[in-house]
């Protein structure tokens, strides 16, 4: 596996056209795409930041851009370094999303909504869905949350062998 470290590529197009050998057929060239994506779930390839660092599986179809042994190890030893602020960022995102929905539940429950509810039924089918969707909303937010920290550990476990030389 190899690292690319984005500078002012802004979208998988971009990417493309960087990291692909000239005249490689659109399909293969997707197929690089799709790799790279699969490779980096945590990425919008849709909107790419200077400076964030990219997997990149070994591929047929590569050119040379993507990292080579001597850069490498700098980038891996980067790469390394930015997985924890991702894991924390993640961790404020769901504290965040942990109040919204709380506040929105307590916003539901409010007296006059419970009261009001209680006379229509329109109104109180509409709060039960609302109360769902905001349930849902956190399951997903933990979900993520979750969903991270455990490709954190795989980020870190293959930067490891990638530094190794593995």
């Amino acid at each position: 596996m190899r690292v690319f470290v984005v500078k002012d590529e802004k979208d998988a197009a971009d990417l493309r056209r960087r990291l692909v050998k000239p005249g490689v057929p659109a399909a293969r060239a997707k197929a690089v795409e799709e790799s790279i994506r699969a490779a980096n779930p945590h990425v919008d390839l849709a909107r790419l930041r200077p400076g964030t660092v990219l997997v990149v599986p070994e591929h047929d179809d590569l050119g040379d851009e993507a990292a080579s042994v001597g850069q490498r190890d700098a980038d891996v030893d980067a790469a390394a370094a930015a997985v924890p602020a991702v894991t924390a960022a993640a961790r404020r995102a769901a504290t965040e999303s942990a109040k919204s929905t709380t506040a929105l539940r307590k916003a539901l429950q409010a007296r006059e909504i419970r009261t009001a509810s209680e006379r229509d039924d329109r109104l109180r089918g509409e709060v039960e869905r609302l109360s769902g969707a905001i349930a849902d909303e956190q399951r997903r937010a933990e979900e993520w949350a979750r969903a991270v920290r455990v490709q954190a550990e795989h980020w870190q476990a293959a930067l490891g062998k990638l530094k190794r030389g593995r």
